[in-house]
């Protein structure tokens, strides 16, 4: 979402710098610096080392007075950085992309934030009730480059000989592998669908920490070792998407996922979990299904029909397409800051 915005803001008038918490390198860090964009390593923060972060943000706010806005992402620890931000007299924008945890410690944060807040801003109606309850907040929404997602059948046909898939029904995620989006529940229900049709394939966007796990039961259950395709992080999900039949989400929790727009951009029909907002439906192709009956999942699928429509024009009437969404960003920058050349 972060990079779809910086991709078509006017970089003149407002330019994006990001702090992360990894020594790791990120994978849009090379096309950031392209942009004229700069990424600042912050300590990984750990309850223990809490006065040492701290200092560095005091440190790092101290020396870049150009940032005159903060912009914090829930979950992310935003409460400590933006309790430093406003001593340091700089603009604080929260942002929630989540409608709920069940991780105390999480809910605790978010509780915090909403002190430090000077903007609150959420993905979608039901993650601001939660995140900011009575105080007012603005949506939004997680925009895309609606044309880039366009259903092409020739992009279709394209990808599928790629990625060596000839008549199988593909099911596709794009999620990381985090407890949230319920990686395991979604083997689970391939696994559902593969009992009814032996040629399913899944292919799966993403990355994280339950990696190994995943690839473990992968190697372990032979109905699963040949046909599902884990492809990592990638940049060029916009034509992945198009090799896909199905698109899957069964996750725990989510604000208003931008992974379930740029299916139906793709012109693809959704299952997702019914813990997903129903915002997230603005083509009509979504349906939503309870988790834990992975039957269910496989026989609605299979029942249905899931061919391709083109989707464009509903998604732009929607409103998520992101040269609208960037230019409504740019002038509430412009707005708040009172003149122009910041940087947050």
């Amino acid at each position: 979402m972060c990079m779809n915005l910086y991709r078509h803001i006017d970089r003149k008038k407002v330019q994006f710098d990001f702090v992360k918490h990894t020594e790791k390198k990120g994978e849009f860090e090379d096309e950031i610096a392209s942009l004229g964009g700069q990424v600042f390593v912050a300590p990984h923060y750990k309850l223990y080392n809490i006065i040492s972060y701290r200092a560095w943000w005091r440190a790092f706010l101290k020396k870049h007075p150009e940032h005159r806005i903060i912009h914090g992402h829930f979950f992310t620890i935003s409460a400590v950085y933006f309790a430093i931000a406003k001593k340091e007299q700089r603009i604080t924008v929260g942002h929630i992309h989540a409608s709920g945890t069940k991780n105390r410690i999480k809910r605790f944060f978010v509780k915090q934030i909403r002190k430090y807040t000077d903007y609150p801003l959420a993905c979608s109606k039901q993650a601001g009730e939660w995140a900011y309850r009575d105080h007012h907040f603005t949506v939004i929404k997680n925009a895309l480059d609606a044309e880039l997602f366009r259903y092409s059948p020739e992009i279709r046909m394209e990808m599928r000989r790629t990625l060596g898939l000839d008549n199988e029904l593909t099911l596709g995620t794009v999620a990381n592998f985090s407890p949230l989006k319920n990686p395991m529940g979604l083997i689970d229900i391939f696994l559902s669908v593969k009992q009814q049709c032996q040629n399913a394939k899944l292919l799966w966007i993403g990355d994280g920490g339950e990696r190994e796990r995943i690839e473990t039961r992968i190697r372990q259950d032979e109905n699963l070792r040949d046909s599902v395709m884990l492809l990592g992080t990638r940049n060029d999900v916009s034509q992945l998407l198009q090799a896909m039949d199905v698109f899957l989400l069964p996750s725990l929790s989510e604000g208003l996922p931008v992974s379930v727009i740029e299916a139906q951009a793709s012109g693809l029909k959704c299952y997702i979990s019914d813990r997903v907002t129903n915002e997230v439906d603005i083509t009509g192709r979504c349906r939503f299904l309870p988790i834990a009956n992975h039957k269910l999942w496989a026989n609605t699928i299979l029942a249905d029909n899931i061919s391709h429509v083109d989707t464009y024009q509903l998604v732009v009437d929607s409103g998520y397409d992101i040269h609208t969404t960037a230019k409504w960003l740019e002038r509430f920058y412009m707005q708040i800051i009172s003149k122009g050349g910041v940087r947050f």
